[in-house]
């Protein structure tokens, strides 16, 4: 919640609140391109299984990079 954010940090708050809502629209729509990209050649169920399992890459790779992220305590 934009409340969780300290007033120190008020501009990191709103520049990732930001940045989040304009690229949500461009991330999910990735998915259905893909989707429509791939089905005339492979049909619509190999379509799918290619469409869901690189989903399913890109959320192995956000958790592994999301080690990465420095933690920060207090």
């Amino acid at each position: 919640m934009p409340s969780d954010v300290p007033a120190g940090r008020a501009g990191v708050g709103s520049g990732v609140m930001v940045t989040t809502q304009q690229s949500s629209p461009a991330v999910g729509a990735t998915p259905g391109t893909l989707f429509l990209t791939v089905s005339p050649g492979l049909g619509t169920e190999n379509a799918l299984v290619v469409t869901l399992l690189v989903q399913l890459g890109v959320v192995a790779v956000t958790g592994l990079l999301k080690l990465r992220l420095p933690r920060v305590v207090g």
